[in-house]
C-alpha cells in the first residue's frame, strides 16, 4: 500500500486580521438610534466608544461598545427597549455589520460579562448604567452576526 511522505507545502496559515479602524457609526432603527462610535474611552461622554480590550467587528470573537443612558448624549436611553431579533448597524472599514439582539442581561459593573467572552463567534454588546439616572448596574444588549456588506 506504501508509506507515508512529507509533505512539501507549506503549513497553512490563518492570521488574525488587522482590526478595522474606529470611529464606525451604529444605527440601531428599532429605538431610532444614530450615533458615531468612538475608539478613545475617554470619549465616552462625546459618543458611545469601544472597548479597546474587545475585538473589531472584522475578528472572530466579541466587540463591546459602552455608551450613556441619561447623561451627556444620552445615546443609549432606550437600550432597554431593544427585544430579541431588532437589528443592530455597525459600520466601520468601508463595511457594514448586521447583528441580530439575542438577550439583554442585568450585570455588575465589575461583571466580566459584559465585554469578556472565550468564544471566537462574532457576537455584540452594548452597555450603559442601569437604572437610568444610577451607575449601580449595567444594561447590555448582546447580539450576534448576521451578515456584512
Amino acid at each position: 500500500v506504501g508509506s507515508a511522505m512529507a509533505s512539501s507545502s507549506a503549513r497553512p496559515s490563518n492570521p488574525m486580521p488587522a482590526p478595522d479602524p474606529f470611529p464606525g457609526y451604529l444605527v440601531v432603527p428599532s429605538i431610532k438610534l444614530s450615533t458615531m462610535v468612538r475608539e478613545n474611552v475617554d470619549l465616552v461622554n462625546l459618543d458611545p466608544v469601544h472597548i479597546p480590550e474587545t475585538r473589531s467587528p472584522n475578528q472572530p470573537g466579541h466587540v463591546s461598545i459602552f455608551g450613556h443612558r441619561t447623561s451627556h448624549g444620552r445615546e443609549f436611553r432606550n437600550l432597554d427597549r431593544l427585544k430579541p431579533g431588532a437589528l443592530i448597524y455597525l459600520s466601520t472599514g468601508g463595511r457594514t455589520y448586521t447583528y441580530s439582539v439575542t438577550n439583554t442581561r442585568i450585570l455588575s459593573p465589575d461583571d466580566p460579562a459584559l465585554w469578556a467572552t472565550t468564544s471566537n463567534d462574532q457576537t455584540l454588546s452594548l452597555s450603559a448604567c442601569h437604572p437610568p439616572g444610577s451607575t449601580k448596574f449595567r444594561i447590555t444588549v448582546y447580539a450576534k452576526l448576521v451578515a456584512v456588506s
